[in-house]
């Protein structure tokens, strides 16, 4: 009988952006380990394909490049404490 182990990725993990390799924490593919040795730690790391992704998927959610949902055109009415009295 053969037993197979799964390997799942961890749950924060996203797919062709942030994921381990080798046991190494990779960003789009580049080892995390190799930036600290290059660039020191502590190091901030973004990555601009799942920036612009974001982006996108936004406004495709929005309607498209460029739209704004109304909700975010309203200005909410609100009245100062002189103007209750």
């Amino acid at each position: 009988m053969s037993t197979k182990i799964a390997t799942l990725s961890p749950a924060w993990s996203i797919p062709g952006y942030l994921e381990v390799r080798d046991d190494h924490l990779t960003v789009n593919g580049v080892d995390t380990i190799e930036l600290v040795k290059e660039f020191n730690s502590p190091l901030f790391v973004f990555s601009e394909g799942r920036i612009r992704d974001n982006i996108s998927r936004l406004q495709r959610a929005a309607g498209g490049p460029g739209a704004v949902p109304e909700s975010a055109t309203t200005q909410p009415t609100t009245q100062t404490s002189t103007e209750q009295r």
